[in-house]
C-alpha cells in the first residue's frame, strides 16, 4: 500500500492534513473511498481499513477534520455543520482529481463513522452529490443515548452555545465503550492525537445535523444508481442506535437502503475483534450493493447474548415484583389507615354519646331539684 500525505486549505483559512492510500499498482484501482472520521480521532486510525480496501482495489482518501489530529483549528471545535460539509466537499473534490475519477470513470464511495456518519448524512442531503455510488454510515451520531453523560450535560451546552460556542467541556469518553478489544481501546487511550474534550459548538452542530437528518431522511432515497448501508450495534452506548433504526424505517421501502444491526457490537465495528470480517462486508457492499458476508457469530457470542437477554429479563421481572410488593404494601397500609380511621370515628361517636347522656342526666337532676323546691 502506498501512502501519500497532502494539505487542504479551508474556506476560512485553516490547513487540514489529508492522506491517500492506494494499491502498489495504481492501474488496479476500481473505485475511490472517502472516509470521514469520528469525533476525537483522526484519519490514520483507518490505516487497517485502508490496507484491506486497497488490497481489494479500492483507493482511500481521508483527512484530519478541523480541530482534530494534526489539522489546524481549536481542538474539538467546529463553528457549524456547514463548515464540516464544506471541508468534506473540498476533500472529495481534491481526491477525485488525484485519482482522475472523472476521466477513468471510477465509482466514488463514502464512509462516515460516528460524528463523521452524521456529517455524511448532511453532506448527502444538502449537496446531493450525483457521483457517489455507495455510502456506509457507521454508528452515525444522530442523537445522544438517553442517560449518557452527554445527554445530562446537554442543557448546559445549549445555554453556553448562545454566549460562548467555543466553550470547552470534558467529553468523559470511556474507551471501553468503543470496542470489545481491550488492546485496541488502550491503543486509543495511548494515541497522542486523540482527546477527551469537546466544545459546545461542536456538540450542538452535530446534534442539529441529527435533527435535520431525521426530518429529511427521504432525500436519501432520491439518488439514482445509489446504495446506502446503515451500520449500528445494540451494544453502542455512545450514540442512540434507535435513532439510526428510526431513520432506516422511514425510508426502508426504498431498495437503495440497507441496515446491518448487530445485537452485541459496541461503537467501532471496524475496530472490533472481527474487524476483518466487518471490513470485508463493507468492501462487498461498496462493489456490489448487496449486504452479504455478515460476520458469523461464534458460540461465545451467542452465550453472551443469551446472558444479556436473561439479565435483562431478570431485571424486568425483579422490577415488576418490586412494583407489586410496593402496591401490596401500599394497599395494606391503606387498609390499616382505613381501620384506624374507623376506630377513631367510633371512639368519637362514643364520646359524643357519653356527653349527650351526661347532659341529659344533668338536666334531669336540675328538674328534680326544682320540683323539690
Amino acid at each position: 500500500m502506498i501512502t501519500n500525505k497532502f494539505d487542504l486549505q479551508t474556506f476560512d483559512g485553516l490547513t487540514l492534513k489529508a492522506v491517500s492510500f492506494q494499491p502498489e499498482d495504481k492501474e488496479t484501482i476500481t473505485g475511490v473511498l472517502f472516509i470521514i472520521h469520528g469525533f476525537a480521532e483522526h484519519s490514520m486510525r483507518y490505516q487497517d481499513m485502508a490496507k484491506q480496501m486497497t488490497d481489494a482495489g479500492i483507493a482511500v482518501v481521508s483527512m484530519d477534520q478541523r480541530g482534530h489530529g494534526k489539522s489546524e483549528g481549536k481542538q474539538g471545535h467546529t463553528p457549524s455543520m456547514e463548515a464540516w460539509i464544506k471541508d468534506v466537499h473540498m476533500m472529495v473534490h481534491r481526491g477525485a482529481k488525484i485519482f482522475n475519477v472523472k476521466k477513468k470513470g471510477l465509482p466514488v464511495y463514502m464512509f462516515g463513522h460516528s460524528m463523521g456518519g452524521g456529517i455524511l448524512f448532511q453532506y448527502l442531503i444538502q449537496y446531493r452529490p450525483v457521483y457517489v455510488r455507495a455510502a456506509i454510515a457507521s454508528s452515525p451520531f444522530l442523537r445522544l443515548t438517553k442517560g449518557s453523560v452527554g445527554a445530562v450535560r446537554l442543557s448546559l451546552a445549549k445555554m453556553m452555545h448562545k454566549i460562548h460556542p467555543g466553550y470547552t467541556q470534558s467529553s468523559d469518553l470511556d474507551s471501553n465503550l468503543l470496542t470489545d478489544d481491550p488492546k485496541l481501546n488502550k491503543k486509543y487511550d495511548d494515541d497522542p492525537l486523540t482527546f477527551k474534550k469537546i466544545t459546545v459548538g461542536n456538540l450542538i452542530s452535530v446534534l442539529n445535523g441529527g435533527v435535520d437528518t431525521l426530518e429529511n431522511a427521504q432525500v436519501l432515497t432520491e439518488f439514482e444508481d445509489f446504495k446506502l448501508l446503515f451500520v449500528i450495534g445494540k451494544g453502542d452506548k455512545l450514540v442512540d442506535w434507535e435513532a439510526v433504526v428510526e431513520v432506516y424505517e422511514k425510508i426502508q421501502d426504498s431498495k437503495k437502503i440497507d441496515l446491518y444491526l448487530d445485537k452485541l457490537s459496541k461503537h467501532d465495528l471496524h475496530h472490533c475483534s472481527k474487524k476483518e470480517e466487518v471490513i470485508a462486508m463493507y468492501i462487498n457492499y461498496l462493489k456490489t450493493g448487496e449486504l452479504t458476508g455478515q460476520p458469523e457469530r461464534n458460540i461465545e457470542d451467542e452465550e453472551e447474548e443469551e446472558k444479556e437477554e436473561k439479565k435483562k429479563k431478570d431485571k424486568e421481572e425483579k422490577e415488576e415484583e418490586e412494583e407489586e410488593e410496593e402496591s401490596d404494601s401500599n394497599s395494606g397500609e391503606d387498609e390499616k389507615e382505613k381501620e384506624k380511621k374507623e376506630e377513631e370515628e367510633e371512639e368519637e361517636e362514643e364520646k359524643e354519646k357519653e356527653k349527650e347522656e351526661e347532659k341529659e342526666e344533668e338536666e334531669e337532676e336540675e328538674e328534680e331539684e326544682k320540683e323539690e323546691k
